[in-house]
């Protein structure tokens, strides 16, 4: 794995060592899960363009759903209420199906921008044969990639965007 994002302001540096607690012991194949999984998705929306608050909410965005730590904790840690929302919509355990999540996700730019990112990694890796899923597993989860990575581009906001939060946070 080639060089990563840098989290060189505070904000990226809290949402990183927040993630990396969260994802702590968790694995994606055989290696570190903030590494491997984590750290990249963070990394692809930076080179798209976005600014600090979409990179902080993809260094989030499994947070909620794979830890005890929840959006509400990540208000209270000093992540930004707009990133705290946005990872919470990215929560699937708080939607009852595959739609409802998807309607969860396009209702913010943020977490638009992170699921775009998750997707398009994610699928890169089934597609690549470097998912650490069973084949079974790979085939329902590229329809769901799919899918979702389908939804994003459709809504993906311009880079720059973000910009708007750093007059208000």
């Amino acid at each position: 794995m080639g060089k990563l994002i840098k989290l060189n302001t505070p904000l990226l540096r809290l949402a990183g060592e927040i993630a990396r607690e969260a994802h702590t012991g968790q694995l994606y194949g055989t290696e570190p899960y903030y590494r491997a999984h984590i750290l990249p998705v963070a990394d692809f929306v930076k080179r798209l363009g976005y600014g600090e608050f979409s990179q902080a909410t993809a260094l989030l965005h499994d947070t909620p759903e794979d830890s005890e730590i929840s959006a509400e904790q990540l208000v209270l840690r000093g992540i930004p209420l707009a990133i705290a929302h946005a990872v919470d919509l990215l929560d699937k355990s708080k939607a009852r199906d595959h739609t409802e999540y998807q309607t969860r996700f396009m209702s913010s730019r943020l977490s638009v921008v992170a699921k775009f990112a998750d997707s398009n990694l994610n699928l890169a890796n089934i597609v690549t044969r470097q998912s650490p899923m069973p084949e079974e597993k790979n085939v329902r989860k590229i329809k769901e990639y799919s899918d979702n990575l389908r939804l994003a581009t459709a809504g993906l906001p311009e880079p720059g965007f973000d910009d708007i939060y750093l007059n208000v946070a």
